[in-house]
C-alpha cells in the first residue's frame, strides 16, 4: 500500500475525514494500481489492504475493517475502555455487536457488582440488546428471590419481563415467582392488570399456569361475567 492510502486511512481512523472522504481518496489513489490488478474481462479484483499500527490491535485489519469499525462508533479509546475491563481479545465483529448494543465499560462494571463476573462478550451483547442491566438483578434481591442465571436473563429479557413487570406482578400477589414462569406469564400476556381483572370478576385465588392456560385459551374477564349471567359458572 503507498504512503497516501496509509495516511488517508490514517486520518479516517482519527476522525479527521468521514467514511465517504476516505472512499473517495482511496479510489482516486488506487486509479492506476487497480488496472494492474484487473482481471482478463477488465473487471478489477478487489483487494485487501493491510495496515500496520504500534498497537496489536490494529496489526493486520484491512480498510474495509477500519472503515466498518469507524462507521459504528469503535474508536481507540473504546477499544482501551474495553480491555482496562479485561476485554482484551475482542475480534472486529464482536466490537462492533457491543457497540451497536450499548455494551459499554461501565455496563460490564454494573454486572460484575451485581454478581455476573465472567460475562462472555455474546452474553453481554445479548443481555444489552433485551434491555437487561443491573437493575433487574437488584430487584430479584430485594424481593428475596434467587438471582437469575444469565440464560434467564435473557429469556426474561427476550419476552419483555422489565423490573416493572416483576414489581406490579410482586403487588398484584405474585411476588415468588421464578424467572421462568415471568417469562412464560409474560410471553403469553398475563400481566398485573389480567391478575386483577381475573379477581374482580370472582377469580382471584388462580396459579401462575392456570392463569396461563386462560390467557392462551381466550377465558377473560367478560367472558367469564356472560357465563356467569348465563348462571353456567357460579
Amino acid at each position: 500500500m503507498s504512503q497516501e492510502s496509509l495516511q488517508v486511512l490514517k486520518m479516517l481512523s482519527e476522525g479527521k475525514i468521514t467514511v465517504d472522504d476516505a472512499n473517495r481518496l482511496l479510489r482516486a489513489l488506487d486509479g492506476d494500481a487497480a488496472s494492474s490488478a484487473s482481471t482478463p474481462d477488465g473487471t478489477v479484483t478487489p483487494q485487501e489492504r493491510r495496515v500496520e499500527r504500534q498497537d496489536p490491535f490494529f496489526a493486520g485489519l484491512t480498510s474495509k475493517q477500519l472503515i466498518e469499525l469507524r462507521m459504528h462508533g469503535v474508536t481507540p479509546d473504546y477499544v482501551r475502555a474495553m480491555r482496562a475491563v479485561g476485554y482484551t481479545n475482542l475480534s472486529p465483529t464482536q466490537l462492533i455487536s457491543m457497540r451497536i448494543h450499548g455494551v459499554e465499560p461501565a455496563y460490564v462494571q454494573a454486572m460484575r457488582a451485581d454478581g455476573y463476573p465472567e460475562l462472555a462478550p455474546e452474553q453481554l451483547i445479548e443481555l444489552s440488546m433485551h434491555g437487561i442491566g443491573p437493575g433487574m438483578v437488584g430487584l430479584f434481591e430485594s424481593l428475596e428471590q434467587r438471582k437469575p442465571t444469565v440464560r434467564e436473563l435473557i429469556e426474561m429479557g427476550m419476552h419483555g419481563v422489565t423490573a416493572e413487570y416483576v414489581r406490579e406482578m410482586h403487588e398484584a400477589g405474585f411476588g415468588n415467582l421464578s424467572a421462568h414462569q415471568l417469562t412464560k406469564m409474560s410471553m403469553h400476556g398475563v400481566d398485573a392488570g389480567f391478575v386483577r381483572q381475573m379477581a374482580e370478576a370472582g377469580l382471584g385465588e388462580l396459579t401462575p399456569d392456570e392463569l396461563i392456560e386462560m390467557r392462551i385459551h381466550g377465558v377473560d374477564p367478560a367472558y367469564i361475567r356472560e357465563m356467569q349471567s348465563l348462571d353456567v359458572v357460579s
